[in-house]
């Protein structure tokens, strides 16, 4: 299973969301595969397992957090929330701006 960036970034959101979630056995070996970049052989090595049962492990766990998500919806919500705290501060940056021209215009009508 090999992951591109965005695929690998969008699972670790996901975990750092989620994680709590899964298994004590499940977290560790997302983890170790996402930002340990270990393989699936080193993951079965490190809990005693098959590689078969570690490429399941991960990718039922991954299965996992999507579904949390879906259901849950926090990611979502946060990205939400991060487009809404962006279009407030560009309207706050404008606003300012405008401040800045009246007063300007104010200082010459002196």
């Amino acid at each position: 299973m090999v992951l591109d960036i965005d695929t690998r970034r969008d699972t670790m959101q996901l975990l750092d969301a989620y994680g709590n979630l899964l298994t004590a056995h499940q977290r560790e070996a997302v983890r170790l595969h996402l930002a340990e970049d270990w393989s699936f052989a080193e993951i079965a090595t490190a809990q005693g397992i098959s590689r078969a049962a570690a490429h399941d492990l991960v990718r039922r766990a991954q299965v996992a957090l999507a579904g949390y998500e879906a259901k849950l919806g926090l990611r979502a919500a946060q990205a939400r929330r991060d487009n809404e705290r962006s279009a407030l501060q560009a309207r706050i940056d404008q606003l300012e701006s405008e401040v800045k021209s009246l007063r300007r215009a104010v200082k010459g009508l002196s």
